[in-house]
Order: C-alpha cells, then structure tokens, then sequence
C-alpha cells in the first residue's frame, strides 16, 4: 500500500467515524466535514493514478490526467448550461470551495477532481483487461453503477446538487456512461494502466463505504457527481 492511499483510506475511516459521532451525539464538527471531503477527493485520486506509474511514464500519466479532469470540466459546464448530457441539474453551493459562474450557478472548485477520482478508478480498475474493446465498456459500466448509488444520498435538498424536476433522469446514467467511455478511450491511447487494479478499485469500494455511511446517518451529503 503506498503512503497516498493508507492516507486516504485512514481518512474515509475518520470521516466515517465523525458520521456516527455526529448522528449520535449531534455534534457540530463546523469545517472538518468540508475539509475532510476535500482530502477524500484529491488523496482517492493521487492514490488511483499513482499506481499507474510503474507502467506509464509520467509524461503520458499527466496528459491522461489532465484530460479526465478538462473532460469532467466541460461536461459539467455543458451540463449546468444546457441540460446536456445529464439533464437539468444544478448545484446548491454546500460543496466548498464554491465557485460562482455567470447566470447564477454554483461551481464546485473540486469537481474536476472528482471526476478524476471516479472515472479515472473506474478506468484503470479495467486496463488490463486483455480484451481493448472491453475496456471502455466495463469502465463505463462500473462508473454508471457507482453513480446510480451516489445518486440516491446526494442528489436531493440538502445536498450538492439538485434536480430540476424532483427526480433522477435517465439520460443522467446516459451521460455518464458516454462520459467515461470517452475518458477510458484516452486513457487507453495514452496506455495509462496500473500493474495492480487492486489498487482503484479498492479507491472506489472506500468511496462507496463513505456513500453507504452517509446514507445511514443521513447527515452531511457525500462527495462526487
């Protein structure tokens, strides 16, 4: 285990912990859910690319990362201003930082970041699969169900992000699918792949441990889009 994910590990563990303090004693913890939120993310991220680096050079590792996080911009963008391709959404400003956009929107300075810890997971969880065609499909897949989860703790008032007419959309599932398939063909021109998918996928199952936590305590909306 490399020091990056014993740290995130060890810190979905606290915010875990924190989660059951908190429903249980009704404690108000102030910023340390924002600021433990912020760590998940960037550290869950670092630790799923940084097992890429004993088959990928550096160079080809930090143009896939960069495009996961540009790609994971531009559709959340087209997103809050078009409907497209996840439907009408748009973010309530709980997730800090916060950033504000013309016409009123709330932008997540993190989200970019997100995407490149939950595609990027999912996308390297398959790149060895021995199959290349099946590689962008499983990854895809996996990254859909994972959302289909989060989607039901964070997606409603209260949360970080709300839809438009009260419910989830069917092309949301869509769009994501479509998202890191794309992102999955780029990583695997670049021949992004890790010796140990272990590794992500072990990323992705602390994540969703952190999602099933917040569920049960229904507290404090989790991390991601």
């Amino acid at each position: 285990l490399t020091k990056a994910l014993v740290a995130y590990m060890a810190l979905v563990v606290f915010s875990i912990a924190g989660l059951a303090v908190t429903a249980v004693f009704h404690i108000d913890t102030g910023s340390i859910p924002a600021v433990a939120s912020a760590g998940i993310v960037i550290l869950g991220a670092f630790a799923a690319f940084e097992s890429a680096l004993e088959l990928t050079s550096k160079k080809r590792l930090v143009a896939g990362i960069v495009a996961v996080m540009l790609l994971g911009l531009a559709v959340e963008l087209m997103g809050l201003y078009t409907g497209y391709p996840f439907g009408r959404y748009h973010y309530t400003g709980n997730w800090s930082p916060n950033l504000g956009l013309p016409g009123g929107h709330n932008f997540p300075a993190l989200l970019p970041v997100a995407w490149l810890m939950i595609a990027g997971a999912s996308c390297l969880a398959n790149s060895n699969l021995k199959r290349m065609w099946v590689r962008p499909l499983a990854s895809a897949e996996l990254a859909a169900a994972i959302d289909a989860l989060m989607e039901r703790v964070i997606s409603r008032p209260g949360g970080y992000w709300v839809w438009e007419d009260g419910r989830i959309p069917l092309m949301n599932y869509v769009g994501w699918f479509t998202t890191v398939f794309i992102a999955a063909l780029i990583l695997q021109g670049l021949q992004v792949k890790v010796k140990d998918w272990r590794i992500p996928v072990l990323v992705l199952t602390m994540y969703l441990l952190l999602i099933g936590a917040r569920f049960a305590f229904d507290t404090h909306p989790a991390i991601g889009r």
